[in-house]
């Protein structure tokens, strides 16, 4: 969920690294996309990854990456929770406010979540090359071990990034991790 900069280079990602016909798919959406808006609109960015109504990306999705501001998370977990409670959640914000994330909304519920994917920036992914020499690493931290293994293995196989899996009890270590250059 999200159309931002890291939407954007997890896409490209997914573009460049997704070709071994794994079973793995792709889609972007936000809240107020409908069918009328997504006809006229072939894919996301140059990326081939289609949008898709925020409802239906939702029901057939096992993961879904919350690529949206830390400052948007409440609202949509508020909105949506009723849909998203049985799905893997991943977490990529970086926000500096406690509790502004994932562990600090749904920590003692049940429903899994992980954080993934906030300790590489937009640009650097951006940059990235089918056939680069060096992957890109990332950390996945989360306390439910059949989340954290069901986002390892999308994060390697269709976005082709090397993991190194975090135990929970580090989190905070590994939260806020990305230097940004900005507000996000």
């Amino acid at each position: 969920i999200g159309t931002g900069d890291m939407a954007h280079a997890l896409c490209h990602l997914f573009k460049n690294h997704n070709y071994k016909g794994q079973e793995h798919c792709l889609a972007v959406s936000k809240p107020g996309l409908t069918n009328r808006f997504l006809k006229n609109i072939p894919g996301f960015h140059d990326t081939g990854v289609p949008f898709v109504v925020l409802e239906d990306a939702i029901e057939i999705s096992d993961i879904i990456i919350l690529a949206v501001p830390a400052s948007a998370l409440k609202g949509l977990l508020g909105k949506y929770f009723p849909l998203l409670k049985n799905k893997v959640l991943v977490d990529i914000t970086n926000s500096s406010i406690r509790g502004e994330d994932l562990h600090g909304m749904l920590g003692l519920t049940e429903t899994p979540w992980v954080k993934a994917f906030n300790d590489n920036g937009a640009v650097d992914i951006l940059l990235d090359k089918p056939f680069s020499k060096k992957p890109m690493v990332t950390t996945v931290c989360g306390t439910n071990l059949d989340a954290v293994d069901k986002v390892k293995q999308f994060a390697e196989e269709a976005l082709g990034f090397t993991v190194k899996i975090v135990p929970s009890e580090q989190y905070d270590e590994i939260a806020m991790h990305q230097d940004s250059l900005g507000q996000d």
